[in-house]
């Protein structure tokens, strides 16, 4: 007996909506990869705890180093920490270096200071590859008035704005995946829509998806690019060359493995 186009239908119906849950599955597990490389847990923000000088503090003799604490260690490479005078000179030696006693302190040595108030400029990277920074200030000498110091530096880095406007785009592209599919699982699915139209519904979807997938692909290598650059102080095209790139993907794509030695402890 010839089956009827009705039945041929029916029978398409199945296989075609197995593929297209296939086809989704799997954009969604790579939404799900792509969106945990850019955006990693903060599992292990480096928080500063300390510092060697403290912050607004006033002491009576020149100190010879300046040392910051965080709560975690920092990566060896991807630091900075450079101290300034009132006249926005640099006042520290250069030779910043993550202590080989304790890789959660950082320090400089600094030269005989004269008098007065100077600035401290710091920048690490965290476990997590979360980018930390900040800046203080302390005096020196007996009975000096801590001055209102401006550094007038250039930012490192990547703009702000672009940073942001990257990260945003991301959890967009993230949330068309994932709440189309919960829309698709659990409203249209439920809502008794015919069989024809759902299957267009499903390639609109799919359509959308795809889309929304190469999106969320192209924004994480910039996402990745973006990060090296605010890790290494660096400007978006001297990114590539750097070392700044291989560090921060050895950190994103290593936090698992971080993530069990912390466990296991």
């Amino acid at each position: 007996m010839r089956q009827s186009p009705g039945d041929t239908d029916r029978q398409r119906g199945p296989r075609r909506l197995r593929r297209a849950a296939r086809r989704t599955t799997i954009a969604l597990v790579l939404a799900v990869v792509l969106g945990g490389a850019v955006a990693p847990l903060a599992l292990a923000h480096a928080v500063l705890l300390g510092a060697e000088p403290s912050e607004n503090a006033i002491v009576e003799s020149a100190p010879k180093q300046v040392r910051l604490f965080f709560s975690e260690p920092i990566d060896p490479e991807l630091f900075a920490l450079e101290v300034y005078d009132a006249n926005q000179h640099r006042a520290d030696l250069g030779d910043a270096h993550v202590t080989s006693e304790d890789r959660a302190t950082l320090q400089t040595s600094l030269p005989d200071l004269p008098d007065g108030t100077y600035v401290v400029v710091w920048r690490v990277l965290s476990p997590d590859s979360h980018v930390a920074n900040g800046a203080h200030r302390f005096s020196v000498g007996a009975g000096v008035v801590p001055a209102a110091v401006t550094l007038d530096l250039p930012e490192p880095g990547v703009p702000f704005a672009l940073e942001a406007a990257v990260r945003w785009l991301t959890f967009l592209s993230s949330f068309v995946l994932v709440g189309g599919l919960a829309f698709r699982t659990l409203v249209a699915a439920k809502a008794g829509v015919p069989a024809r139209a759902a299957r267009r519904a499903q390639r609109v979807w799919l359509t959308v998806a795809w889309i929304a997938l190469a999106t969320l692909g192209a924004l994480t290598i910039l996402a990745l690019l973006v990060q090296a650059a605010s890790a290494g102080g660096l400007p978006l095209v001297g990114v590539l060359g750097s070392r700044a790139l291989p560090r921060v993907l050895g950190r994103v794509f290593g936090l698992g493995r971080w993530v069990t030695e912390r466990a296991r402890r």
